[in-house]
């Protein structure tokens, strides 16, 4: 059993990082396709791994002549796939269309397409080999505890995927139902929900349509955090006509504290300690929610799950609610969420299910307590 995992990931090779080496090799310029939050990472993980980026291009149509991005003036991407000369093209962008693959095939030596989340969101390190050999004995714990056979393969195509930067494993495990999976999650009367990472209140709509397609009455109450301040008045716009909704513009944490605050632009947003983030209030869920029956935490954070959890532990142990914690921002999620939630209540049904059609994130776990599992 303690190679079962192992054996069950057919990945060992990072496509992004092999894909470098090649064009390294062929000394053609690398260029890197994009500028905004998918380039971005993926610039920091070049940074960090000492991988050399010649020319930041976006089209020509966006481009400004003063535009610069990390300290490097931007190119027009047309006026590169104009020239004679090769370039190797990181394709940094979320999405791209078939005529412009056709043009950038023209005068390339390599074209490097990848699923940026490989190199993780808000984490310093990234799934390889390696690293699942480090951890198999835990890791295969978590496999074996996993409740169904979709959680199973969605653990194993997450995996592959995120090991090799290859787009090719996580859309056959996708579940559109995201937090409120039919198969997985039965709602029922006075539930009092606690949404960490609000947003909008795009959650909170998926929770009310959730109540209304299962015949259960409205929530008795819902605790919904968000630190962003811009965002927090768009959800306290979509939830004015909740009377039972209380929003707080604050991020969840172990404890109540202030820190500073980066407001994401396509995947996260993430707590920091640059000096130009701005600074938000932190509180935890035991502290505001007070002894309220909470019946069921969602939390979608950046990375600082395992810190709320910590800060909610107390309500988890007293009131034992449904979890749906997101699981894909750093590799050591895996490990550390689902060991502590076993900890605070060992009896805890796991399950995973991958909610995004393309990339190895929204990797969500559900913790279900046996007394609310459905069944069929």
């Amino acid at each position: 059993m303690l190679k079962a995992l192992l054996d069950m990931l057919s990945e060992s090779r990072n496509h992004f990082i092999d894909m470098l080496a090649r064009m390294q090799a062929n000394g053609h310029p690398i260029v890197l396709c994009g500028a905004g939050y998918v380039a971005q990472i993926t610039w920091d993980f070049m940074q960090r791994q000492g991988m050399p980026v010649d020319y930041v291009a976006i089209s020509d149509a966006w481009l400004k002549s003063d535009a610069e991005f990390n300290g490097q003036r931007i190119v027009g991407l047309e006026s590169l796939m104009a020239q004679e000369s090769k370039y190797n093209y990181i394709i940094a962008m979320q999405y791209i269309d078939e005529p412009l693959r056709v043009q950038l095939e023209r005068n390339a030596g390599e074209i490097l397409f990848y699923d940026p989340t490989f190199v993780g969101i808000n984490a310093g390190e990234h799934f390889t080999t390696a690293w699942c050999e480090t951890h198999q004995d835990t890791l295969n714990e978590f496999y074996a505890s996993l409740a169904d056979e979709r959680s199973k393969a969605t653990l194993i195509a997450y995996l592959n995927q995120r090991i090799s930067a290859r787009e090719i494993y996580y859309h056959a495990v996708f579940h559109p139902q995201h937090y409120f999976p039919e198969e997985l999650i039965r709602l029922g009367d006075e539930e009092v929900f606690v949404d960490g990472g609000a947003y909008n209140g795009d959650s909170i709509a998926a929770f009310l349509q959730a109540l209304q397609q299962q015949n259960a009455a409205p929530p008795a109450k819902i605790f919904a955090f968000e630190p962003d301040q811009a965002t927090f008045k768009l959800l306290k716009q979509n939830t004015l006509n909740l009377t039972q909704c209380v929003c707080i513009n604050a991020g969840i944490w172990h404890k109540k504290t202030t820190l500073r605050f980066s407001a994401g632009h396509a995947l996260s947003s993430a707590l920091t300690d640059a000096p130009d983030g701005d600074e938000i209030a932190l509180n935890s869920i035991d502290n505001v929610v007070a002894g309220e029956k909470v019946t069921f935490i969602k939390m979608d954070i950046e990375g600082a799950e395992l810190a709320a959890l910590q800060g909610a532990e107390a309500t988890i142990a007293k009131h034992y609610p449904i979890l749906a914690i997101s699981l894909y921002h750093k590799p050591a999620d895996l490990i550390t969420i689902p060991q502590f939630i076993h900890q605070v209540q060992p009896g805890y049904r796991f399950y995973l299910r991958a909610h995004h059609p393309r990339l190895a994130c929204e990797l969500v776990l559900y913790a279900i307590p046996p007394h609310r599992i459905v069944t069929h």
